[in-house]
């Protein structure tokens, strides 16, 4: 489509095949500098088309999976609305419910309050299964049981068993799997069952689909819960966790990398698997530099928005 593009023209979905080529190059080159200009590109294509028919798969591919390297996610709540409105509004029930998910998804990360969250699930789902769309109801209802466990609101805390939804003998497609593993993780690293999240961590599952480059901006989250998960399972047992150790070490590298090519999503996640590292190579006289490590990290998720996680840090 992208060459039927530029043979002939713009129609109305070549903004949305233009995206996707900026997606791939970042998923199978890493190269993110490409990827934002291709999807800068497509946005710009997406505004001289007057068709809007492509439109929520243009924005889903855009800011799921490509801009949040280089644009902060706090910008994302207007786009995934408008793709999901845009796909109401032209019958792809499926995009607008992606975006949907992502939306509320996405309050999550950048820290709003859980009440809120928890009314938009409940809301979304009922959408989602009117319009039999399964796929993102189950997702969906992944994401609201762990909502829900974290406000109290269910007798249990890891399993994600409840008003929402039950884990037990649920039939998983890719991608709900992989919702699934994410929300396990963070649950274990959030609730203190760090040997059941390192495990899990070291099973590397769903790698494509998590990943990291090429994943959805859901990857930050999951890479930095799995990270603390091993880091505090060294923490536990220093000389029999040299796989833990290993992955910690490879997760923060990665995350490091990101933000050296400028992520503005992953300082905070930085800042506190540094303060972590840290804590566990430091050596009797410098416990005053890992104090002050974890008071920035603290700082930069505070200032950042990421209240849930500055909390985390100074834990």
């Amino acid at each position: 489509m992208v060459e039927m593009t530029l043979s002939h023209g713009l129609f109305e979905w070549s903004a949305a095949s233009l995206s996707t080529l900026g997606s791939l190059s970042l998923w199978v080159m890493g190269d993110v500098d490409t990827a934002q200009y291709i999807g800068e590109c497509a946005l710009k294509m997406q505004e001289k088309i007057e068709s809007e028919a492509g439109k929520a798969k243009t924005l889903i591919t855009l800011y799921l999976f490509t801009l949040h390297h280089v644009k902060p996610l706090q910008c994302f709540s207007k786009p995934f609305l408008e793709g999901y409105r845009s796909g109401m509004r032209t019958g792809d029930k499926s995009a607008a419910m992606i975006c949907l998910f992502s939306y509320v998804f996405l309050q999550y990360v950048i820290g709003k309050p859980l009440k809120m969250i928890e009314e938009q699930c409940k809301v979304s789902v009922s959408q989602m299964e009117e319009l039999k769309e399964g796929e993102q109801a189950l997702c969906q209802k992944i994401s609201w049981q762990f909502y829900l466990n974290l406000m109290g609101l269910s007798n249990e805390t890891v399993e994600l068993r409840g008003k929402a939804m039950d884990e037990t003998g649920v039939e998983f497609t890719t991608l709900s799997h992989a919702m699934f593993v994410l929300t396990k993780v963070n649950a274990y690293s959030l609730f203190g069952e760090y040997e059941l999240g390192a495990r899990m961590a070291l099973k590397r599952a769903d790698k494509q689909v998590l990943s990291l480059k090429g994943g959805s901006f859901r990857s930050m989250i999951f890479l930095f819960h799995r990270s603390l998960c091993l880091y505090a399972m060294v923490r536990k047992n220093r000389k029999k966790n040299e796989k833990y150790t290993a992955e910690a070490s490879r997760i923060r590298k990665q995350l490091t990398d990101s933000l050296k090519e400028q992520n503005p999503n992953v300082l905070h996640y930085v800042s506190i698997l540094n303060a972590e590292h840290e804590a566990l190579e430091h050596k009797k006289n410098q416990e005053g530099d890992v104090c002050r490590l974890y008071n920035d990290a603290i700082i930069m998720s505070a200032r950042g928005g990421y209240t849930h996680d500055a909390a985390l840090a100074q834990e």
